[in-house]
């Protein structure tokens, strides 16, 4: 087998994992930014924008890996682990800057008095 294909292989493991990663995410993720925004134009960008950088950081990092490989070739192994370890590590960095302004909505909501928000 040339090291081709493992490569070709842990790509389309790489963009196959991203995409069920967007497929999952992407509603929850547009309510949320919905609530951060103000404005359905504002959330669809960003949902956009999170979307498109999940689907490429996987890719990107089978990519580097394979160029790190110094042409020795990845195995199906590698790129699988490095495919989902940009995942991971996308979705910390994604889910701590969305928790950071998350908790500021909330505690700015627990201030105002239930009564107030009715007038």
């Amino acid at each position: 087998m040339t090291p081709m294909i493992p490569f070709l292989i842990g790509l389309g493991v790489a963009t196959a994992s991203a995409t069920g990663v967007v497929t999952v995410l992407a509603r929850p993720f547009h309510a949320v930014v919905m609530d951060l925004c103000g404005t359905a134009a504002r959330a669809r960008f960003w949902t956009a924008y999170v979307s498109v950088l999940f689907l490429m950081a996987p890719i990107l990092a089978v990519s580097w890996a394979n160029i790190s490989a110094r042409g020795a070739g990845l195995d199906l192994v590698g790129s699988v682990f490095f495919s989902v370890l940009a995942l991971f590590i996308a979705l910390l960095v994604f889910g701590f800057n969305v928790w950071r302004p998350s908790v500021r909505l909330f505690e700015d909501a627990r201030r105002i008095p239930t009564g107030a928000a009715a007038e």
